[in-house]
């Protein structure tokens, strides 16, 4: 059987409209918030620089409505930071999905849910959760993750899974999990400690990524300038999921809307350059390469 989680990821790949303009996409993807309540050694949010904040509820309002507007049908709720550290997290899942959002979906690496979380959960509507356990006991979750929260997160993913059958609610349930040299045997762990309760696991392995994005593409262009649109906590359009600096920033949207910023001129330069095969000077070029080099953050517009 296909993986729904490799299903997933190739549908976000294929990208459709590589042109200047693209189409706006299916698919926005809000920070909620930069914060995060836990220190990952291969995620650069505890080295981020930029300051801790929640996107404002009024501008969130605003944009969800125009997205959908524009033809976005699925929203996501996590990028550099942890969904659960925001207060409006349901409130933002139930708006969306009150205005005809038709899958709404985030990650998260579960320690904070409790539960009464995990009731509130299930009302605002959510389709799909998404855990990321990077460790398959306690002693390496703690290594790996830098807090102790191995045994709360398993028991939270067993009440989910448990309430979803009491409930008759078809919310997916996922998991991923990025295996490191120190924990590159401890699929079969997490698979015979939690596989009754998820729909699909994901295993992948550390890719050693560096720089302000802690990720890597393989291929230009990168599909995320087409196919899904990024707000940050700022309120701000980046080109990526995982700008952590807001280096790769096209548009204020305090300023502008949505479509006006899809369309900028901005993000028609670095669309272009990415079809042209030239990312030289900006972090695009040190997510693909994987080297360091030096390059220079976007100005707001």
């Amino acid at each position: 059987m296909n993986s729904l989680i490799t299903e997933r990821i190739k549908d976000s790949a294929a990208t459709k409209d590589q042109t200047l303009t693209p189409t706006f996409p299916r698919n926005i993807l809000f920070e909620l918030t930069n914060a995060c309540n836990h220190a990952c050694i291969f995620c650069y949010n505890r080295s981020m620089r930029r300051k801790r904040g929640q996107l404002n509820k009024q501008l969130y309002s605003r944009l969800i409505a125009e997205a959908y507007a524009l033809g976005a049908r699925e929203a996501g709720f996590a990028t550099t930071g942890e969904a659960f550290a925001s207060p409006d997290l349901f409130d933002c899942v139930a708006e969306a999905k009150s205005i005809g959002f038709e899958y709404t979906y985030l990650s998260t690496n579960g320690a904070l849910l409790t539960e009464a979380k995990v009731e509130q959960l299930f009302a605002c509507g959510l389709d799909s959760i998404k855990f990321s356990i990077n460790a398959g006991n306690r002693e390496s979750y703690r290594h790996i993750h830098g807090r102790d929260d191995f045994e709360h997160v398993v028991a939270i993913v067993r009440l989910i899974h448990k309430r979803r059958r009491e409930l008759s609610k078809n919310i997916k349930l996922f998991s991923t999990t990025i295996l490191t040299s120190e924990t590159k045997n401890e699929g079969y762990e997490l698979r015979k400690e939690l596989g009754g309760c998820f729909d699909d696991m994901f295993f992948s392995i550390e890719t050693g990524a560096i720089g302000p994005t802690n990720s890597c593409i393989y291929t230009l262009p990168c599909p995320l300038l087409f196919n899904r649109a990024h707000i940050t906590c700022e309120g701000y359009l980046t080109i990526c999921c995982v700008d952590f600096e807001n280096n790769l920033v096209v548009a204020n949207l305090w300023e502008t809307t949505l479509a006006k910023a899809w369309h900028n001129l901005a993000f028609q330069e670095i669309r272009c350059r990415h079809l042209m095969g030239d990312v030289a000077g900006t972090l695009c070029d040190i997510c693909i390469s994987r080297q360091e080099k030096p390059y220079t953050p976007f100005k707001i517009p």
